[in-house]
């Protein structure tokens, strides 16, 4: 275990001192940036609207408010506070990841840590610390202590409620993505029978984050609810991009190719498990990608966090183990889903035309904030040219 445990950190060690490399010559994303920003004003008592005007809910830039006190506790630059906020959040992810999956055989443990961490820091290296990217890292913590908690894995009680605590509010960014921890309380009331989950640390700290967050934005942001929310509304439900069809058919084949192959592998073990849940994660991850209708390559970083790891799990399985079923047919299905794969590389985001502010203005885009003062601050936020 010592010795298992030391791998799985020089590897740790190896990744990150890639990162640093790579990501000190990289600035930090624009739409991070401007959170960190707002999450500034917010703490300093400027009023939403005033300050700071984002159709992002509110937890969206809440959950930037560490680099601040790093900032201020530190007299440190707040590009630098960020990059040892967002460092932190690798390190802790890290840490989680590899004490859950000290259950499983150390190659398996492995193979699903490397291909975590390609996911969270090569994939992502020019938005590293955006929202998305925060929840990418976060979210397969929260549903690995669920699971842990659902197989009575003897992981410790400190790990486990460490682990659920510090990813509840990644989760509740984007609260569609709380889907996914839902339907894994739902797996463990459908295996135990007994409503004793309502008792349980993750669906605790998830009611109670949901409660505090729900309070919080109607006491601190009421702007949000009466002003920016019916905008924002009706702003995701007009524009929805054409790419989302190839995004949700490409990535959706891509996980239920998974899920056969996993299903495909001899015998019923544990490691068959792990590599089942980590593809049964990354379909269900397509569904906020989906809801969100807008087919950015940002959005898909949760999904990445969980599919890369199945897919060099099963890449490793098939190398290594036999098959219940007919080689050939696993081998055709297998050659499918890397020609789908290479098909999804050659998925371009289409440039977006220079605008002026005249023409800027006479989008659908923006008619629906120059329906009020605030429109100006829009403009601003976008760097449109003034």
């Amino acid at each position: 275990m010592k010795r298992t445990t030391s791998f799985s950190f020089a590897l740790f060690s190896l990744f990150l001192l890639t990162w640093v490399f790579f990501q000190t010559h990289i600035r930090i994303p624009a739409d991070g940036a401007w959170l960190m920003l707002a999450a500034e004003k917010f703490l300093n008592h400027i009023p939403m609207g005033e300050g700071y005007w984002d159709n992002n809910p509110p937890m969206s830039y809440m959950i930037y408010s560490p680099v601040i006190w790093i900032s201020d506790l530190l007299n440190a630059d707040k590009v630098l506070s960020y990059t040892l906020y967002t460092g932190g959040l690798l390190f802790l992810s890290f840490w989680s990841l590899n004490s859950f999956l000290n259950y499983y055989k150390s190659d398996t443990k492995n193979i699903l840590l490397i291909g975590y961490l390609i996911s969270i820091t090569f994939i992502p290296l020019a938005e590293f610390g955006q929202k998305d990217h925060l929840i990418a890292m976060m979210l397969p913590v929260f549903i690995l202590a669920q699971y842990a908690l659902t197989m009575s894995h003897s992981s410790s009680k400190f790990k486990i409620h460490t682990a659920l605590i510090l990813s509840t509010p990644f989760l509740l960014i984007k609260p569609h993505f709380g889907l996914l921890p839902v339907l894994m309380l739902a797996h463990r009331l459908y295996k135990k029978r007994s409503l004793s989950i309502l008792k349980d640390p993750d669906f605790i700290y998830l009611s109670i984050g949901t409660l505090l967050y729900g309070s919080v934005t109607l006491i601190f942001f009421p702007e949000y609810i009466k002003e920016i929310l019916p905008l924002a509304v009706d702003l995701y439900a007009s524009i929805v991009s054409e790419r989302i069809v190839l995004i949700g058919g490409g990535f959706g084949l891509f996980s239920l190719c998974l899920l056969v192959f996993m299903w495909a592998q001899d015998s019923h073990t544990k490691e068959k498990e792990i590599g089942f849940l980590f593809a049964f994660m990354a379909l269900l991850s397509l569904i906020p990608v989906v809801i969100q209708a807008k087919g950015f390559s940002v959005h898909l970083l949760p999904i990445f966090s969980f599919l890369l790891p199945a897919t060099l799990l099963c890449l490793w399985s098939f190398i290594t183990r036999p098959l219940q079923k007919h080689h050939t047919i696993f081998s055709m299905g297998f050659a499918f889903i890397l020609i789908l794969a290479l098909y999804g590389l050659t998925f371009t985001s289409e440039r977006t035309k220079t605008l002026n502010v005249e023409t800027y203005t006479h989008t659908p885009f923006a008619a629906l904030f120059m329906k009020t003062h605030k429109a100006l601050l829009f403009l601003l936020k976008f760097g449109a040219p003034i």
